[in-house]
């Protein structure tokens, strides 16, 4: 079970404070809160908090404490924050190159990123991810793997053309919940798209020119 305090604008993953127009309770120094009741799960962990009827009026002390549903939630929806995606360097940088000529590539993605906090239960939660490998797409119906700590990667074009080039980059995360110096580990992994980055593929031609006689 677990309450929120009845603050307009407040909810589940919102901005939860004792705020000044939340509701006042007969005894002053009391808050009145919202009730909502998260069930377990047969696979384990909780499901979904349901909003009960009513509220209540309670001391600070009584108020349960959060963090174990916390902590639940985000090891479970993490993949659903708004992770970042990276985009790439490439040589020449004028992304104009020749058939059968080797490319480079390389991520710019930093091996951890630290997210901004997200605000649950009147807890801020940060999530710090870390890149595992980057998934290169290369626009003609080929791919490539780089990991974080040699992010780089060369390939060819066998035809010419306009491509489009993207990276993906593979994420595992860990969190920490304001009010607790444990660390908690996400469960998965979430792959993150880059922007594509353009690129121009010509074929190389000869020719002969005349000379003077």
């Amino acid at each position: 079970m677990f309450r929120i305090p009845t603050c307009q604008g407040n909810a589940l993953g919102g901005a939860q404070n004792l705020c000044l127009a939340s509701q006042t309770c007969v005894d002053p120094t009391n808050t009145r809160y919202w009730v909502f009741v998260a069930y377990p799960r047969p696979t384990g962990g909780y499901g979904d908090p349901v909003r009960q009827a009513g509220d209540v009026c309670l001391a600070d002390a009584e108020a349960p404490d959060p963090l174990p549903f916390i902590v639940d939630l985000v090891a479970n929806s993490w993949k659903d924050f708004d992770l970042p995606g990276w985009g790439m360097t490439i040589r020449p940088p004028s992304g104009r190159v020749l058939v059968n000529v080797p490319t480079k590539f390389a991520s710019n993605a930093p091996t951890t990123v630290t997210i901004p906090p997200v605000n649950i239960l009147g807890r801020d939660v940060t999530v710090t991810l870390k890149a595992v490998t980057h998934v290169w797409d290369f626009g003609d119906g080929e791919t490539g793997a780089s990991l974080p700590g040699n992010p780089k990667i060369e390939h060819a074009h066998r035809k010419d053309g306009p491509f489009e080039v993207v990276m993906t980059t593979r994420y595992t995360a860990t969190f920490t919940v304001q009010g607790s110096a444990a660390v908690y580990d996400g469960n998965g992994t979430a792959d993150v798209a880059g922007p594509g980055t353009p690129l121009e593929v010509v074929e190389a031609h000869s020719e002969l020119i005349a000379g003077n006689s």
